[in-house]
């Protein structure tokens, strides 16, 4: 109860925060910023508003979150001054505010990327942050990795520079990820370090990033509206955690059914690397076989884009190393589902004989 209250005070305080943040963004910042939300081509929630009474509630509340998403622009410039106004912020217990909250900031020059800084609130209610981005010399792209579990109203380059030239979504490759939490950005220490913000830098792409925290069970109206609104190159699927095993049983291999009534992109599955510790050792082979399964399947009906990572073989008898608790990933354990996955991108999905840069 005392918890709840507790939770219920600081709502309370960020929603009287981001209104007095709304002021000062309108008499101080408007005459002289530039709203970078504004040049995306849509929303940035994940979940268009119209879908938000057919969905479950976890997934509605995740998908105001803009996991996945970047901001991309180009410059001259060897400082910027950047404004972040926050509608919402969630405050978790085993994440800090960096990692809940950062727009992190990369620096990207003939296809290297330097990491800058990460913009994040220093409380818990503290709803509009202004930092100064410092660069290299000569034109350069700038990439912002959008927070995993806070929702953005304004991001503003503050006192306009000629020099900023916007790029919208680079499209040059999408990405779609269908997922738990460790997909959305759970546990990673901020949000470039995210296994699939890591492949977005490995590969210069977009991330149609459909992860929900305690949601993505399976459901077919996301899949059908939201993972396969966009047309992707590649579809990952990641929701091991969240279903209960008789679920998992039901509609997994429902799930391939589906996407391949949309599209024959490839499909790679990966399961938990926390096998064992999130579950029981005995439920975890059987998901593994359910996975198996569905892949038997896909051979069967000669569908040679299908693949499976088995997240016990990839963290071998390791667990402790690459996890912050019993199920989510550390910065090294989502590095290592990015590389893994990054193979069967490389060699497979995408034709590529270089290795990507993160």
């Amino acid at each position: 109860m005392r918890n709840k209250i507790v939770l219920a005070i600081c709502k309370i305080v960020q929603l009287f925060n981001f209104f007095l943040g709304m002021v000062v963004v309108r008499i101080i910042y408007s005459k002289k910023a530039i709203d970078l939300c504004s040049y995306m081509s849509d929303s940035l929630e994940r979940v268009p508003q119209s879908y938000i009474h057919c969905v479950s509630k976890n997934i509605r509340l995740n998908g105001r979150y803009p996991a996945g998403r970047r901001i991309c622009f180009t410059t001259g410039a060897e400082r910027v001054r950047i404004a972040v106004l926050y509608r919402r912020r969630c405050l978790l217990r085993n994440m800090s505010y960096i990692a809940t909250s950062g727009v992190d900031v990369y620096e990207r020059r003939n296809a290297h990327d330097k990491w800058c800084k990460c913009v994040a609130p220093d409380t818990p209610f503290q709803m509009l942050v202004s930092e100064w981005l410092s660069f290299d010399k000569g034109l350069k792209d700038i990439v912002m990795y959008l927070p995993p579990y806070a929702q953005i109203s304004k991001i503003m380059l503050l006192d306009k520079d000629e020099s900023v030239y916007f790029r919208g979504q680079v499209n040059k490759r999408l990405i779609s990820v269908y997922g738990s939490s460790i997909s959305q950005g759970c546990s990673a220490s901020r949000p470039g370090l995210a296994y699939t913000n890591l492949l977005s830098r490995y590969f210069d792409a977009d991330i149609n990033n459909c992860a929900f925290s305690e949601g993505a069970r399976g459901e077919k109206f996301v899949i059908d509206n939201v993972l396969l609104s966009k047309k992707s190159e590649v579809i990952i699927v990641e929701y091991d955690h969240n279903s209960s095993l008789e679920e998992f049983v039901e509609r997994h291999l429902q799930v391939y059914r589906w996407i391949r009534e949309y599209t024959d992109v490839p499909v790679i599955f990966l399961s938990r690397i926390s096998g064992g510790l999130s579950n029981s050792g005995d439920e975890n082979t059987k998901r593994i076989t359910i996975i198996q399964k569905t892949l038997k399947y896909a051979e069967e009906n000669n569908d040679k884009k299908v693949w499976f990572i088995n997240g016990d073989e990839i963290v071998e008898d390791k667990r402790d190393l690459y996890l912050v608790d019993d199920r989510h990933p550390n910065d090294l354990g989502m590095k290592l589902i990015a590389d893994t996955l990054s193979i069967i991108l490389r060699e497979k999905v995408f034709n590529l004989n270089d290795k990507g840069n993160a």
